[in-house]
């Protein structure tokens, strides 16, 4: 409840909402000879813009800061603004997505549907639960870490 409470204020608070992607991962980018092309927007709708490129900058910058730090800037440098003092909250979307696969894979454990998709890697739907609880902390974790590192 204190993490789904935290990524509500940090959206309101915010002031850039668009309508976006909601999904910039590396496999929604189709490398062309004119350039990246975004593709798959079956989940576009209103996000913060900022919220955005902080989980594209996570999601491309492979969890490694100084690629981070190279998106973000990439981003401030043709325009885009980073509203001031969000910390790790810049990440809160990132930490949403996480969030959500866990209570995708909750659902389909409590009411015993197939698991699909990228829930197929795991072997048992209530192991997968117990995993994704983990990896949820460790990714508030990870990304509180991350924004003192790259001091936002």
């Amino acid at each position: 409840m204190a993490i789904t409470d935290r990524l509500r204020a940090a959206f309101l608070r915010v002031d850039d909402h668009v309508i976006t992607h909601r999904d910039m991962v590396p496999f929604n980018v189709l490398i062309t000879g004119a350039g990246p092309v975004l593709t798959d927007w079956e989940v576009i709708g209103p996000d913060s813009a900022s919220l955005e490129v902080g989980f594209a900058a996570v999601t491309f910058g492979r969890r490694n800061t100084a690629y981070t730090r190279r998106v973000l800037d990439s981003y401030t440098a043709n325009g885009g603004a980073l509203p001031e003092n969000l910390t790790e909250d810049l990440f809160a979307h990132k930490l949403g997505s996480e969030l959500g696969r866990l209570a995708s894979m909750l659902r389909a454990a409590l009411e015993g549907q197939p698991l699909r998709g990228w829930q197929t890697r795991y072997d048992d739907p209530d192991e997968g639960v117990k995993l994704l609880l983990h990896e949820v902390l460790a990714t508030a974790g990870r990304l509180k870490r991350l924004a003192a590192e790259l001091m936002i």
